[in-house]
């Protein structure tokens, strides 16, 4: 359950920031298969890909986990 909930809002910061799947997979260094799958709630990311997933989104850690916090 908990990887669908990062997916949803690691979809929905992605959108809110205007970037693809494919531009994700590059900031991150991984394929866009890999962002698909956290998207879908097939898996999530390792903390180091949280972490970053937080700086590009501006995010705590805490918000892309949960879908609370504030913005960065």
């Amino acid at each position: 359950m908990m990887s669908k909930r990062i997916g949803e809002n690691i979809l929905t910061l992605r959108r809110q920031n205007n970037l693809t799947q494919k531009d994700v997979a590059t900031i991150l260094k991984i394929s866009n298969r890999a962002v698909s799958k956290w998207e879908k709630g097939q898996s999530y990311p390792n903390m180091e890909h949280l972490d970053e997933l937080s700086r590009v989104f501006g995010v705590s850690i805490d918000c892309l986990m949960h879908g609370e916090g504030e913005k960065l």
